[in-house]
């Protein structure tokens, strides 16, 4: 094929993909697709790049832009180059916040506070400052026995809440 004054055209289009908050993607393993190469020729690289991709990127969507095709055995200056953005999607991490157990006699009662937890999936050294705690079982004139603590209401520290799928689990008050 003979074309006079065309450069045949090449499409580069950076894949899509997905990562969890707070892994970070390494948009070189994500890669591209490309159409339009001619002679069997191939693209050794081409440079991807994303603000989405630390893994510090909040939750929500990126464009995954893509640009400089080189190496390979195509000859760049034979062709005219477009490039397509691809998407990749930050996802919320799983983020579960355990209320501690604890005990307690009989008469005396307990404070449950909002500190005596354990999250459990938060990422980059980020802090939950405060938990909602609570339990039947606090008060002085509570049977002996076991109680739930119940978690709620995840505030304060450093983490960002909407990055986050937060699920709750119980802790048990003894009370003997």
């Amino acid at each position: 094929v003979t074309m006079i004054g065309t450069e045949p055209k090449i499409s580069i289009t950076a894949n899509n993909t997905s990562s969890q908050y707070g892994l970070g993607t390494n948009l070189t393993a994500v890669g591209y697709t490309t159409s339009g190469l001619v002679n069997n020729e191939t693209i050794g690289s081409v440079t991807l790049s994303s603000s989405g991709s630390a893994n510090t990127s909040s939750v929500g969507t990126y464009n995954i832009t893509a640009s400089g095709a080189a190496n390979g055995t195509f000859t760049a200056s034979n062709y005219n180059i477009s490039y397509a953005n691809g998407t990749l999607t930050v996802t919320p991490a799983n983020l579960t916040i355990i209320a501690n157990s604890t005990a307690t006699q009989y008469g005396l009662g307990t404070t449950l506070g909002s500190t005596a937890f354990t999250p459990v999936g938060l990422k980059n050294g980020e802090t939950v400052g405060n938990v909602t705690l609570a339990s039947s079982g606090s008060a002085n004139t509570t049977n002996v026995g076991s109680y739930n603590i119940t978690a709620a209401n995840a505030t304060g520290g450093s983490f960002n809440s909407g990055n986050y799928n937060i699920s709750y689990a119980n802790g048990t008050l003894t009370v003997t």
